[in-house]
């Protein structure tokens, strides 16, 4: 029983493997295929002013992004070039600062040891 159901197995896929593989349906495919390929196939829509309207938008969405990376390169420099204004007004705000409150110390040592002379004498 189980030797016929191989059987038919194998009988069925014989019969698939000639069928679809090299005989005269793999012949009269590639004849078609051939024949279309001769011929040509376009596929597309006939330009609409939907589909014009469509890719003028397109168009203009491709300027705008190209735009909009040139402005940012811009604005990106800009904020550089601030950034390094403003650091170099911090390090002068800074180093004036640092005078001052150095020169105060120097003040207050220079009266303090001239009231001590004055009190000694």
């Amino acid at each position: 029983m189980h030797w016929r159901i191989f059987a038919a197995f194998v009988t069925v896929i014989a019969l698939g493997n000639v069928m679809f593989s090299g005989s005269l349906a793999h012949e009269a495919v590639s004849h078609l295929l051939a024949e279309a390929g001769a011929v040509g196939i376009v596929v597309g829509v006939q330009p609409n002013p939907y589909n014009v309207l469509a890719g003028q938008l397109h168009q203009k969405e491709i300027a705008l992004n190209e735009r909009e990376a040139q402005l940012n390169t811009e604005a990106t420099t800009l904020e550089s070039r601030a950034r390094a204004k403003t650091n170099t007004q911090e390090l002068w705000g800074g180093g004036i600062l640092f005078g001052l409150v150095a020169l105060n110390f120097i003040l207050d040592y220079r009266s303090r040891r001239a009231a001590d002379r004055k009190n000694a004498a």
